[in-house]
């Protein structure tokens, strides 16, 4: 790569100009090496994301997990909870659009679950509705997909309860 450097004679910084167009030189080469470090940290950094623990928004559709996660770095906060900031029903009508959720249901019809994380305590919470809770599979699919730690307490949760969860009682 060529550097163009342009030396005013007799400018008072100026001794040599041969000697201020290498420290210029130099100083350009390091700071190119700082760039492309600080690039290969940053690129490290959100390789790693994907291995980070993740806050998030779930649900079961025709038995597939549709799963929609933040890093907790970046989750909202709310008290000692890190929470995903988007709500089911914003993630539901995505998926609609996207035809991967039925168009003529609500959100509310669908089997699904959240992760938070509570700051206070470092433990990891993932509620779910008790047709997700009942297969280990797809709790183990989960914790799997959204990095969570093995001490994640599981649980049901009144908020996440599908019609046939409702119509059986079950909480």
């Amino acid at each position: 790569m060529w550097l163009l450097v342009a030396v005013t004679p007799g400018d008072p910084c100026v001794r040599n100009s041969s000697q201020t167009l290498a420290k210029f030189v130099r100083l350009q080469v390091v700071s190119r090496v700082g760039q492309r470090k600080r690039r290969s940290q940053r690129a490290a950094l959100k390789k790693n994301d994907d291995k980070l623990p993740q806050v998030g928004i779930i649900f079961l559709v025709d038995s597939r997990l549709l799963i929609e996660t933040t890093p907790t770095a970046d989750g909202e906060r709310y008290g000692d909870y890190i929470n995903h900031a988007r709500g089911h029903d914003v993630f539901w009508a995505e998926l609609q659009s996207q035809a991967q959720a039925p168009p003529d249901e609500d959100y509310m019809s669908a089997p699904r679950g959240r992760v938070v994380f509570c700051s206070r305590t470092g433990q990891y919470s993932l509620f779910l509705d008790r047709c997700i809770l009942r297969r280990p599979d797809l709790v183990r699919e989960i914790k799997l997909r959204m990095n969570l730690p093995e001490r994640t307490q599981t649980s049901a949760d009144a908020h996440y309860r599908c019609p046939i969860c409702l119509s059986r009682n079950s909480f």
